[in-house]
Order: structure tokens, then sequence, then C-alpha cells
């Protein structure tokens, strides 16, 4: 038995949580951005959506390589607009770990959350504004309550999958 072990499973734990907090941040706006649009936007939104599944996840990881390597697109946006002068090193840390989880696992957020958000009665959350609740309170005590299924699914289908697929 050796600590270094405990380590690994510490940080592949920590880039789990993030990663499911990270997909829950961004998925659920987007998901509620599909469900409020008109049946037929619906469909393009949740094909765009799913267009990443249609490559290999090593070809989508490569494609994040790409984009945080030190010429890669990031950094030569930071290089440009005079924010740094030398290449900032993004690749081979957490971060980009976090950010490689959270491109690949995204989807399994959104279309969970959309399929709760979906089917809420919107009558509730105009008669949440109605009775002069703020935006706050109507998300916290109308839509998240009802999307609860949803976001318990996401968060299982993200946690899971990136707790292994840390390697």
């Amino acid at each position: 038995f050796s600590t270094s072990y405990l380590k690994i499973y510490w940080r592949s734990f920590l880039l789990a949580v993030f990663s499911t907090l990270g997909c829950l941040l961004i998925g659920f706006p987007t998901a509620y951005y599909i469900a409020t649009r008109p049946p037929a936007q619906r469909n393009i939104w949740l094909f765009l959506i799913t267009l990443p599944f249609w490559s290999n996840l090593l070809v989508r990881t490569f494609a994040v390589l790409l984009v945080l390597r030190d010429q890669g697109l990031i950094n030569d946006g930071l290089i440009m607009l005079n924010i740094v002068e030398t290449p900032v090193n993004l690749l081979y840390t957490d971060f980009a770990i976090g950010v490689g989880l959270l491109y690949s696992f995204l989807p399994f957020m959104v279309l969970p959350l959309y399929a709760s958000l979906e089917k809420i009665d919107f009558r509730m959350v105009e008669a949440g504004f109605d009775l002069y609740a703020n935006r706050m309170k109507v998300l916290s005590r109308i839509i998240i309550p009802l999307a609860k299924p949803g976001i318990i699914a996401g968060s299982i289908l993200v946690f899971i999958p990136g707790l292994g697929a840390y390697i």
C-alpha cells in the first residue's frame, strides 16, 4: 500500500466533481434555453448538442489538446490581446484535464436536463412572476425543484464516467 494511490484517487474524485459541477453550470442554462425554444428550433439545438458524439472520444480529446497547447487558440488569443507575453502552460495540468472531461461529458448533462425541463408546465413559472417573485425566486422555488430528476440523472451520468475516465 502506498499513499500515492490515495492521492491519485482523491485527485480523480476532485476532477470528477469539478467536471460534474461545471457540466451542471453550463448545461442547465443550455438545456433551459433549448426547452424554451419553439418546437421546430429545439430539434436543431439538440442536433448540435449531440453532434460531438459522432466523432471518437480520442478525436475530441485531440481537439482540446490543439486548443490548449502553447501555440493553441487560447494562448494565441492571450498573446494577441497583450494579456501575456509568453504562452501560458495549460496542457498537462488539472485545469486541462477538467476542461477535457467537461467537453467530453457535457452532452450527458444537457440531455437529461432538457428532458426534465421540457416537461415543466411553464404556466407555473408565469404564475410565479404574476405573484411578484423575482427571477431568482422562480428559479430556486419552481424551476430547479421541477428539474431535480434531470439534475440527478445528469450528475450521475457525468460523475461516474468522469471518475473512471480520468486516466
